[in-house]
């Protein structure tokens, strides 16, 4: 994670908010072909209003990034994650800061390559 992204993330899920905002944390099983023993992980869990928070999108930007039907729609955007019978969503905190840094990159290397190219190629 990036230090802008990481600044920006950490104040997103800053302890000090009221336990019902904090992001919670859960383990869980991973478990690949071929492997005798799953992989049990630790994860930081975010709720949607933080990750509205964390990536300034909406609710409904966020849905359509999922949403294969969608104009908007982003393969590599994070996926939800449901616990048991609840209707609550949560999503990893460290796939949304990966897919933020992802998207950080793009931005600049796309803005540095419209710069040489206007600049004549020398950046």
């Amino acid at each position: 994670m990036n230090h802008e992204s990481k600044k920006y993330f950490d104040d997103a899920v800053d302890q000090r908010r009221p336990a019902a905002t904090q992001p919670s944390t859960a383990s869980y099983a991973v478990s690949h072909s071929g492997d005798r023993q799953p992989v049990t992980r630790t994860a930081t869990m975010l709720r949607r209003a933080q990750v509205e928070k964390i990536l300034n999108l909406s609710r409904s930007a966020i849905y359509a990034r999922m949403d294969r039907n969608s104009d908007v729609f982003d393969a590599t955007f994070p996926a939800r994650v449901r616990y048991g019978n609840t209707k609550a969503v949560f999503w990893i905190a460290e796939e949304v800061s990966a897919w933020l840094d992802e998207q950080v990159r793009r931005t600049r290397s796309s803005s540095s390559d419209a710069h040489s190219q206007k600049s004549g190629g020398a950046a």
